[in-house]
């Protein structure tokens, strides 16, 4: 069954609707370079004409269960991840463009999803820039709040959402995002930090003395909200103890 391409972005305004369906219909998956895949997710680089090297990214939806909840009216997340890199962008914000996004339905449901983004060459992300001894924290702290002020609250942040490009951050995986009117949010804020910070534990790219270098990066451009710090640290709690909460759901019954 072709895709159904529900959303062109009125970025791509220079470029004609029809010769821009025809070339997103004819779109093979195929002929891809496929950058990563993780269980139900896979990200591809292409070129689609006249945008030149776009990602692609697809959004299985596998279980039965899901698909037939999505056939009923229900949103996926992948649909709204679109929305909400769309909204982000028109409060000019950098998030790669998103371009079209496009729906796979048969009788069961929803299948897949599609989303069209600009290709940022040569990108790393935070964790990887870490890694290798760069650690830009005016950079990232900066861009961070510039994000916050503006509405976003990202809800599944991590060192691996924060991509350098050409000099540039830009923040992607918008799945959980909300993004609003509503300004700067410091619980949600806090929360936000708190995942990144604890990514960059997790992958081994930051000690704690590292990680506190951050936060108090990211504190210090608070312009004077005191609770702040206390709240990162307190969000870096409530992750961990949610994380082995987790891990003792998953582990067998003794």
């Amino acid at each position: 069954m072709p895709l159904e391409w529900t959303t062109v972005s009125p970025w791509t305004a220079e470029v004609s609707p029809d010769v821009f369906l025809r070339e997103l219909a004819a779109l093979n998956l195929d002929d891809a370079c496929e950058i990563y895949r993780i269980r139900h997710r896979s990200v591809f680089k292409t070129s689609l004409p006249p945008l030149g090297e776009v990602a692609v990214k697809e959004v299985r939806h596998l279980r039965l269960k899901q698909r037939f909840k999505l056939r009923r009216g229900g949103r996926s997340k992948a649909e709204q991840e679109f929305r909400n890199a769309q909204a982000l962008f028109r409060k000019g914000l950098r998030t790669p463009i998103p371009y079209a996004i496009g729906l796979d339905r048969d009788w069961l449901g929803l299948h897949r999803v599609l989303q069209i983004y600009e290709w940022l060459p040569a990108a790393e992300s935070l964790t990887e820039c870490v890694h290798r001894g760069d650690c830009p924290w005016d950079e990232v702290s900066d861009f961070l709040w510039s994000c916050a002020r503006a509405g976003l609250v990202h809800r599944g942040h991590s060192s691996e959402n924060l991509m350098r490009c050409e000099g540039q951050w830009y923040v992607i995986d918008l799945a959980d995002a909300s993004v609003t009117d509503a300004g700067y949010q410091r619980e949600g804020f806090a929360r936000d930090v708190a995942r990144i910070a604890r990514k960059l534990l997790r992958e081994k790219a930051l000690c704690e003395s590292g990680v506190e270098a951050f936060i108090q990066a990211v504190v210090e451009r608070s312009e004077g909200d005191t609770a702040l710090q206390s709240d990162i640290h307190r969000a870096m709690d409530q992750l961990v103890r949610e994380g082995q909460s987790k891990a003792l759901r998953k582990s067998p019954a003794s």
